[in-house]
């Protein structure tokens, strides 16, 4: 289908959509100018808290962030696998955050980096239902169309139900596994 080269793309957006959302603005970590997971961490940890001092985020969030940082050769113990000379933020975005770096991978935001490759996963499992579904249901259902006729009316279901894959994927919580079970049907046509 046309939608294929889009899969890599959809993969992302499906990521942030539904396994990795950006956490509530009233979470916030307990020290915020500190790493909040792996050996530059607190001792007794940097949990995040919101104002009724309840721990979050929930599931499918990524973890909090700290709002700022100060760490450099001079403030702390270097690891020269790290990327970066230093890593200085006065404001803390979840861009700067690259877990292809040790520094943030085991250092200061392990639970984050942790979190974000097991998002990728299920998102990667997820987006290969469509193809799946269209792989195994194309040939009964070009069996069926060849013995029953009405080819130009079961193309016309294709992009109906593309259109109502898309709408549940844009504005709906529940979970991605039923439209994109209608998208792999559709594809399949």
């Amino acid at each position: 289908g046309s939608e294929v080269p889009f899969l890599g793309l959809a993969s992302g957006i499906l990521l942030e959509r539904s396994y990795f959302r950006i956490p509530p603005s009233s979470c916030e970590v307990r020290y915020p100018d500190e790493c909040t997971a792996g050996y530059l961490s607190p001792p007794q940890g940097n949990p995040s808290f919101d104002e009724d001092g309840i721990e979050c985020p929930a599931k499918y969030f990524a973890p909090v962030l700290p709002s700022s940082l100060n760490i450099t050769k001079v403030n702390t113990q270097w690891n020269d696998a790290w990327l970066k000379d230093e890593y200085v933020f006065e404001s803390l975005d979840p861009i700067d955050v690259s877990c292809a770096d040790k520094f943030w991978a085991e250092a200061c935001t392990e639970n984050y980096c942790d979190e974000e490759h097991e998002s990728t996963e299920k998102a990667g499992v997820m987006m290969s239902i469509p193809l799946v579904i269209g792989i195994l249901l194309s040939a009964p259902l070009g069996y069926i169309v060849d013995s029953m006729g009405y080819m130009s009316r079961l193309a016309m279901l294709s992009p109906a139900l593309m259109v109502i894959t898309h709408l549940q994927l844009a504005y709906s919580r529940l979970s991605s596994a039923i439209p994109l079970i209608l998208q792999g049907v559709a594809f399949a046509f």
